[in-house]
């Protein structure tokens, strides 16, 4: 499973069916969006072993919304999944809760 399957599926196991790698255009909320940027690890030989893939997921929900149990469901989704313990931090939207939720995971190169 690809690292982008691995994020749709476990943001999807979590409740949220909207995930989009970058920006979403639409209006359906919850919804996720994510980006992640790659680093090589694990040297052997002169090359990497494996890439560790830093991840960056946006919840964004309706400010009328308590979305404090779907924070706690993401973010434990996640980790179960095997990526590292989120960090998690708010955004700055103003017109919706923004959640930023930061984490890692290792896959083979």
């Amino acid at each position: 499973m690809t690292v982008d399957e691995l994020i749709r599926t476990t943001v999807n196991a979590a409740g949220i069916s909207k995930v989009i790698a970058g920006e979403y255009p639409g209006d359906t909320m919850p919804y996720v969006t994510y980006s992640y940027y790659i680093n090589p690890a694990d040297y052997s030989d002169n090359e990497p072993r494996t890439l560790v893939h830093n991840c960056i997921l946006h919840l964004v929900y309706d400010k009328t919304f308590d979305g404090v149990a779907l924070c706690k469901t993401l973010r434990d989704a996640l980790f179960a999944a095997g990526f590292s313990y989120p960090s998690q931090s708010p955004g700055t939207e103003r017109d919706v809760t923004d959640i930023i939720f930061e984490c890692n995971i290792k896959a083979a190169v």
